[in-house]
């Protein structure tokens, strides 16, 4: 019965108004196709730049920028209608509405995700769990490369995909036998809090130096993130 409904609504589509394709292609993001080339999204995250230099601590709030921007940093070439609802930049979105730290803390989720995959990959005595982590491993670099010109807001249902993608990831390291062969601890639970205690220190020096230099803060965040995410996966 499923299959049946897929196949006539696919089949309908040719009879679909232009209206009812953009909203079905770009209504669950809240962008408009027509304002959103390169030059569009540039102005988009020179917004998202400024929202990072006022906001560095805490960010606008989660799924914020949609109403903030217009108010605070107005978009004067996009018609004043137009619901905007993030930075077209991943990074930026979570930096704009969740601050630095957000960033920071965002950063480790996809390089450990990407890592243990990765060990699954390479190191599974299964070649069924190996070809789900390459299933899951080139869908979550396909996203991040998706959201680097284009953002899911922060708090939308359709995140609920990348979450349920995270959940699937650590399931197949426990699973795959991994875990007992290279006796690897999960997540930030290392004895030593060391992913914790980076996350402060890269935090509050990126913080500090935003109103001098916002793109080397940028580069420690991102930098920072990065190594955290690495430390996150370690050997006892």
């Amino acid at each position: 019965m499923s299959l049946l409904l897929i196949v006539v609504v696919l089949a309908s589509m040719p009879f679909w108004s232009p209206a009812h394709l953009n909203f079905l292609v770009y209504g669950a993001v809240g962008s408009d196709p027509g304002e959103m080339g390169f030059s569009g999204r540039f102005k988009l995250w020179s917004r998202a730049l400024y929202g990072i230099q006022d906001f560095p601590f805490t960010g606008m709030g989660m799924n914020a920028f949609r109403k903030v921007v217009p108010v605070l940093y107005p978009l004067f070439s996009f018609p004043y209608q137009v619901d905007v609802a993030s930075a077209h930049n991943h990074i930026l979105q979570v930096g704009v509405e969740l601050g630095i730290p957000g960033m920071v803390a965002d950063v480790p989720l996809w390089t450990s995700l990407l890592r243990l995959l990765l060990l699954v990959w390479r190191r599974s005595p299964d070649s069924d769990y190996r070809l789900i982590a390459a299933g899951l491993g080139w869908g979550l670099i396909a996203q991040f490369l998706y959201q680097m010109t284009d953002a899911i807001p922060l708090g939308a249902k359709l995140e609920i995909f990348f979450w349920v993608a995270m959940a699937l990831s650590v399931a197949v390291l426990r699973r795959s036998g991994v875990v007992e062969h290279e006796r690897l601890l999960g997540g930030f639970h290392l004895s030593d809090g060391m992913p914790l205690l980076l996350w402060l220190l890269v935090s509050f020096l990126a913080i500090w130096l935003v109103e001098e230099s916002l793109y080397t803060a940028l580069g420690i965040a991102l930098s920072g993130g990065i190594l955290i995410g690495y430390l996150a996966l370690q050997p006892k």
